[in-house]
């Protein structure tokens, strides 16, 4: 259980593939990572990501600048109702 948040922080903070660190986890940590549904858990957080570092880009140090434009177009995707009228 362990070795799985380890991968699962591995993702999130050095965006690693999930392949890549499991590898990274079982070379450091042999015998962890073993069963079918840790497996599936580290995939399952991968593909959870996805979808945030397409609005939070700016943690990837290689990613490009996020306009302000860009900005306030996701701001009016995320908000709703009394914030998006103050905000508008």
């Amino acid at each position: 259980r362990t070795g799985v948040l380890i991968a699962c922080y591995l993702v999130f903070a050095t965006r690693m593939t999930a392949d890549q660190a499991i590898i990274f986890v079982r070379a450091k940590r042999p015998n962890s990572i073993q069963t079918r549904g840790q497996l599936l858990c580290v995939r399952e957080f991968t593909q959870f990501l996805i979808p945030l570092r397409n609005i939070f880009s700016c943690c990837d140090p290689k990613a490009h600048a996020v306009t302000l434009a860009q900005y306030l177009i996701r701001q009016r995707h995320l908000l709703h109702g009394y914030e998006a009228r103050l905000l508008k």
